[in-house]
């Protein structure tokens, strides 16, 4: 019922002792142990959504010898994305939706639950984990039951359609115009003495950002 595989740039570097960093830049260990064994494989790096559809592929494979987690389509599950200590949070945040975004759309699955955040580390190992756990609603009763420990997140049921956000209210009194979309026989907004105006403004604003970069430099 449970599938999970992970996935790291960097190993673990326990506190004092000095660790050869057995993984070459430019490559990723997959399958690693959350104390630092060594992965089933190494392979070269990715980009994020390969690497994503990658686990997913080998968490629910049905090849013989390697039938870890069968889903069939329609099938419940929850998503965990687990930081195992380094990951930042844009790097989870671009995993967890393309594990989403895969499982529905690839392998045809419910994703009901997604967790993400660091819940099994190793110090600071560079990289994530997936876990699918397929549901029922007894285990789904379960995972939305109160809970005491404060590392536990409420659950996020990921919404199918998410509906576009409304525009800001304007302060009373502020000035709108309706702006038609715009096509071939739109006429320009501004007239050309106003865009030769606005590409001056915007190129003097940043040849003075490029002659300050020495100071901005020593700011920083």
């Amino acid at each position: 019922s449970l599938g999970t595989v992970g996935v790291a740039l960097k190993t673990c570097h326990p506190f004092g002792t000095l660790v050869e960093e057995r993984i070459a830049a430019g490559s990723m260990e997959v399958g690693l142990g959350i104390h630092g064994e060594p992965g089933a494989s190494l392979a070269r790096l990715a980009p994020a959504d390969a690497i994503v559809d990658e686990m997913l592929r080998m968490i629910v494979s049905t090849e013989e010898g390697c039938s870890y987690l069968a889903l069939p389509r329609g099938e419940r599950v929850a998503l965990l994305v687990n930081n195992l200590g380094a990951a930042t949070p844009i790097e989870m945040c671009v995993v967890a939706r393309r594990a989403i975004t895969a499982l529905r759309s690839v392998h045809g699955v419910c994703v009901s639950r997604v967790y993400s955040g660091a819940f099994m580390t190793s110090l600071d190992m560079s990289g994530v984990s997936l876990s699918l756990l397929r549901l029922d609603d007894e285990r789904i009763a379960r995972l939305d039951a109160p809970a005491a420990p404060l590392a536990w997140p409420a659950s996020a049921t990921p919404a199918a359609d998410a509906a576009p956000l409304p525009p800001p209210e304007l302060p009373s009194g502020a000035q709108t115009r309706h702006v038609p979309p715009a096509d071939a026989t739109t006429p320009p907004i501004l007239s050309s003495e106003q865009q030769a105006a606005t590409l001056r403004a915007v190129r003097a604003a940043a040849e003075a950002v490029c002659a300050l970069e020495p100071l901005l430099t020593e700011w920083d």
